[in-house]
C-alpha cells in the first residue's frame, strides 16, 4: 500500500512538472555571431603624388548588421608604422580626412573601423609628397645597433648610413632609443653614430633624417638587451682587431687578401662575415661569409670594408677602413673594314674585324 501511495506521489510530480514546461514561457537567448564591418580606401590612390602639403583622404565603410562605426587615420613613412614619423588621428565616424604634412617624402596610410567588436585594417597604400620637386628624398640604410647584448657598463653604438641624390647635408639625423631622440654624429657626412650606456631590460630603436625638406625613416627595431651588473651574464660581444688591407692602403694588383683577428672572451664559436663597399657607404654592400687570409679579385676603384662576427649570442663590429685599387683596366679595339656608317634593311655587310689587343685577353666574343 506504501509503494502504491509513493508511485502515485511521484506520477503526480512528474505529471505538474509537465503541464509547467507547456504552460510557461522559457526565454531562449540565441547567440548570433558578429559580421565585421567592411572598409574600402577610395583617395589617395596608390603610388599618387601630391605636389603640396595638404592632401584629402576619404573611404567607404559599413557594417552589414547596422552597427555605429568609428574610425582611426593612420600615416608613416614606413609601411609598418612603426617609425618615428607616425600619425594617428581618431576621425570618429567620418569618413574622409584633409591632413597636412610637414614634410616632403614617400608616405604610407592605412585605416582601421571597428564596431566595437571587430576591429578590421584596411590596405596600406603608398603615395608622394613633393612640394619641392627640384629635391630628392635621402635615405636612410643599414641602422644598427652593436652589440646587440651587454650589461649596464657597455657602450652601445647606433648606426646609420645616410644617403642624398643631391649632395645636400642633413638638416639632422637622429637615432630614437626607447621614445628619446637623440643627435647623431659624423666624421664624413655618410655614416652616423651614437654611443651610450643604457638601463637594464630590452630596448628598441629607429632612425630618422632630413635634409630640410623631406624626412626619411627607418621602422623600429627591438635591442639590445642589457643586463644589470649582478645579474647572469656570460656572454660577451667577440672583440675584432683589423689587421689588412690597411687604412689607407693603394694595390697595384687586383688581388687583395683580407686579414683580421677575432678575440672572444668566452671562447665561443665565432662566425664572421666581410662587408665590403665599392666607392662609398652608400652604395649595395657586398657580404662575404670568408676567413682570414682570403684573397678576393677586385676591379679598379675605392673599397670601404668591415667585419661584422657572431657568437651566437650577440655580434659585433669592426670599424671602418678604406683602401684602393689602381690597375689600368685591359681593353681590346674592335673596328670594321670597310667603315659602313649607312646601311638600309635587307643589306649584306661584308668586311674585316680587325682586333687590337691592348690587354691580355686571349678570346673576345662580339656581337
Amino acid at each position: 500500500m506504501k509503494r502504491k501511495k509513493i508511485a502515485l506521489i511521484i506520477l503526480i510530480v512528474l505529471l505538474a512538472v509537465v503541464a509547467i514546461a507547456y504552460t510557461s514561457n522559457i526565454l531562449v537567448k540565441w547567440i548570433i555571431g558578429n559580421a565585421p564591418p567592411v572598409i574600402t580606401l577610395i583617395h589617395p590612390m596608390h603610388n599618387q603624388t601630391f605636389y603640396n602639403h595638404t592632401i584629402k583622404f576619404n573611404w567607404t565603410s559599413y557594417d552589414p548588421n547596422g552597427d555605429y562605426l568609428t574610425h582611426a587615420w593612420y600615416a608613416d613613412t614606413t609601411s609598418a608604422m612603426n617609425s618615428p614619423n607616425f600619425r594617428a588621428v581618431n576621425v570618429g565616424n567620418k569618413t574622409e580626412l584633409n591632413y597636412t604634412f610637414p614634410y616632403d617624402g614617400i608616405w604610407y596610410w592605412k585605416v582601421e573601423v571597428t564596431d566595437n567588436k571587430t576591429i578590421v585594417t584596411s590596405e596600406t597604400r603608398s603615395f608622394k609628397v613633393w612640394k619641392y620637386t627640384t629635391n630628392h628624398f635621402p635615405e636612410l640604410k643599414d641602422g644598427i645597433v652593436f652589440p646587440s647584448v651587454g650589461t649596464t657598463s657597455t657602450i652601445f653604438t647606433y648606426l646609420v648610413t645616410y644617403y642624398d641624390p643631391d649632395g645636400d647635408l642633413p638638416e639632422y639625423v637622429r637615432v630614437i632609443i626607447d621614445g628619446f631622440e637623440f643627435d647623431m654624429q659624423t666624421t664624413d657626412n655618410v655614416q652616423y653614430y651614437y654611443s651610450t650606456t643604457l638601463p637594464p631590460g630590452e630596448h628598441w630603436y629607429s632612425f630618422v633624417a632630413s635634409d630640410g625638406k623631406a624626412v626619411c625613416s627607418l621602422p623600429k627595431q627591438t635591442g639590445p638587451k642589457v643586463y644589470g651588473e649582478g645579474e647572469m651574464y656570460a656572454n660577451t660581444p667577440p672583440q675584432i682587431t683589423l689587421i689588412s688591407p690597411e687604412n689607407g692602403e693603394v694595390f697595384t694588383d687586383r688581388n687583395v687578401t683580407f686579414r683580421w683577428s677575432i678575440y672572444d672572451a668566452e671562447d665561443n664559436y665565432v662566425r664572421s662575415e666581410l662587408w665590403l663597399y665599392k666607392d662609398n657607404l652608400t652604395a649595395p654592400r657586398k657580404v662575404y661569409e670568408i676567413d682570414p687570409g682570403t684573397t678576393l679579385q677586385l676591379r679598379s676603384g675605392t673599397y670601404y670594408w668591415r667585419i661584422c662576427a657572431y657568437d651566437t649570442f650577440t655580434y659585433n663590429l669592426s670599424e671602418v677602413w678604406m683602401f684602393s685599387v689602381e690597375v689600368p683596366e685591359k681593353r681590346c679595339k674592335v673596328s670594321l673594314e670597310p667603315d659602313t656608317t649607312e646601311v638600309y634593311a635587307g643589306d649584306v655587310l661584308t668586311g674585316n674585324i680587325i682586333i687590337t689587343n691592348l690587354g691580355e685577353a686571349e678570346v673576345y666574343e662580339i656581337y
